[in-house]
């Protein structure tokens, strides 16, 4: 991930004038490539991956 370095601008935050890190998005990533990524690191295949991301949505 990068990030940028921007300056605080809101004069009612406790921060204003102070420096920050801001995350810069870089696109979006699919289901299916997470999956893959996922499997790959495991060691397992992709469909067992597939059977459990259902799951992730329910507690994250």
């Amino acid at each position: 991930m990068k990030y940028k370095i921007v300056k605080e601008t809101k004069p009612t935050l406790k921060t204003f004038g102070k420096y920050k890190a801001k995350a810069i998005h870089n696109g979006e990533v699919s289901s299916r490539e997470i999956m893959k990524e996922v499997a790959e690191h495991l060691g397992t295949s992709q469909g067992t991956v597939l059977g459990v991301m259902p799951g992730l949505s329910t507690v994250f």
